[in-house]
């Protein structure tokens, strides 16, 4: 969800405008074995984990920012934890992205890693 008023809230997810927090969990198909990089941006609080590893920690109460990591991923499934936490008001904002080896970043979803069908 790029960024926007709080008082728009968080669509789908809750009615509060402050002081929530969302735990998303999930899991991903990578096809080509890689060093992925990961883009996330957070107001106020986000943290992302991949296979329990935490890949960004872009933690604290303050404007929307962006911070970056790596991951080198198998072909494989692999897990995605995404922490948030929107603190008091004025913006909120929190957007995924991923790139993989000469690409450039788009969203994240896991629509876009799918396994292949079985007997492939």
């Amino acid at each position: 969800m790029p960024e926007r008023s709080f008082l728009e809230g968080f669509p789908g997810v809750t009615d509060r405008v402050e002081w929530f927090a969302i735990d998303y969990a999930a899991k991903f198909w990578v096809d080509a074995a890689a060093q992925y990089r990961f883009s996330l941006t957070a107001d106020d609080a986000g943290k992302l984990y991949i296979d329990g590893h935490e890949v960004i920690d872009n933690d604290g109460i303050r404007p929307p920012r962006i911070r970056t990591g790596r991951r080198n991923l198998s072909r494989d499934v692999h897990s995605i934890r995404v922490e948030y936490m929107q603190g008091p008001g004025d913006r909120v904002a929190l957007v995924l992205e991923i790139a993989g080896p000469g690409e450039d970043f788009h969203v994240f979803s896991t629509n876009d890693f799918w396994p292949p069908p079985t007997g492939e």
